[in-house]
């Protein structure tokens, strides 16, 4: 499905980045430990998230290396991708990373290869675990659908916070970017 995209900046006024299948964008985090944290674009980047994927339902388990977490309700899974894990294609977040200041966020959105499926990477340098909010669009032979809230997972710093979903989609939003500590709740909402 081919879908027309407006010119739009990265980030809207409001904090808001919205990214589109087959793109990577690199941005600069600023902003105080406990509260909202502002996003600059850098620059667009070669795609970093893997093509091939893990199942995309219930079925797959984690091990110590790819850790998961399913929504029953929206069909998505969360993935944490260690160091050493058979799911790392395209590198790891520490190698995304190398050579770039603190509070660097690079984010990967595309579909896996001969499926459905659609991937959004998460990686960052900053002191703590990132957490957003987020967005999606899917897609329908009439073109996309309004907006509607999706669930996420905190990413932890320099480990590769992934989420897929087993259907195409469109564009995704993603703002209210804020710190947690690493060794907060890990709750996905």
């Amino acid at each position: 499905m081919q879908v027309a995209v407006p010119a739009s900046p990265y980030v809207a006024a409001d904090g808001t980045i919205t990214i589109y299948p087959e793109e990577t964008l690199v941005f600069r985090a600023a902003g105080p430990p406990d509260g909202p944290l502002t996003l600059v674009f850098v620059r667009e980047g070669v795609s970093q998230a893997p093509k091939n994927i893990p199942p995309s339902d219930a079925s797959f388990q984690g091990d110590a290396k790819t850790t998961v977490v399913h929504d029953p309700k929206t069909g998505e899974n969360v993935y944490g991708i260690y160091a050493g894990s058979r799911f790392i294609e395209g590198g790891t977040a520490e190698e995304h990373l190398k050579g770039e200041p603190e509070g660097t966020v690079i984010v990967s959105y595309h579909q896996a290869v001969g499926r459905p499926d659609m991937v959004l990477r998460v990686d960052h340098n900053l002191p703590g675990m990132l957490k957003y909010d987020a967005f999606m669009e899917r897609l329908s032979p009439s073109g996309p659908t309004a907006a509607e809230a999706t669930s996420t997972c905190p990413v932890h710093t320099v480990v590769a916070g992934q989420e897929t979903w087993p259907y195409p989609l469109g564009a995704i939003s993603m703002r209210n970017f804020r710190l947690l500590k690493e060794d907060a709740p890990f709750n996905c909402d």
